[in-house]
């Protein structure tokens, strides 16, 4: 199955941005991890 470019370039750009949003959820959620470790250490 062949696509057209700016279909292929869309897709690229759709995944781009989800693997964003996913390495950004991580982060968020290590941190959030972090900051109970750190108030239960206090």
């Amino acid at each position: 199955m062949r696509f057209p470019l700016e279909v292929r370039e869309l897709n690229i750009k759709r995944e781009k941005r989800k693997a964003r949003v996913k390495s950004q959820d991580n982060r968020e959620i290590q941190a959030r991890k972090t900051l109970k470790l750190r108030n239960f250490a206090t």
